[in-house]
Formats: C-alpha cells, sequence, structure tokens
C-alpha cells in the first residue's frame, strides 16, 4: 500500500513538472523557484533527470542557456 502511495505522490510531483514547462521552458533553478522552492532540491534534481532519460522532458538550449521543456510539445 506505502508504494502505490508514494508512486502516486511522484506522479503527481512529474505531473506538476509538466504542468509548469507546458507554459515555456525553464531552467532547472527557474523551475523550483517556480514550484516553491528557495534552491533546487534533489528529488528535483532526480525526477528531472529521470523524466529527460525517459523521453518525458527534454533539454533545449536558449541564448547559450539550457532550459527544459516537455518533450512532447
Amino acid at each position: 500500500f506505502a508504494d502505490k502511495k508514494s508512486s502516486a505522490k511522484q506522479t503527481d510531483f512529474e505531473n506538476r513538472i509538466i504542468g509548469i514547462l507546458e507554459t515555456e521552458p525553464l531552467t532547472l533553478t527557474e523551475l523550483s523557484i517556480s514550484m516553491g522552492y528557495k534552491g533546487i532540491t534533489s528529488k528535483l534534481r532526480n525526477t528531472v533527470e529521470m523524466m529527460v532519460s525517459n523521453g518525458i522532458l527534454k533539454r533545449v538550449a536558449s541564448n547559450n542557456i539550457v532550459k527544459l521543456t516537455v518533450a512532447n510539445k
């Protein structure tokens, strides 16, 4: 039961990231601030890395700055 609950929390967290990045590409720092964090958390960094690896998010270069966006946009 705990696994399903933590899995649902993770999915909610991922959906929140997608919802923010669907609006505009953001750097990891900008994403963390828009989610209400003061800095980049390890959970955010790890989740974003996993989402990039799984093809859900992608990195794009914008004026020599790497930003994140939703891959299927």
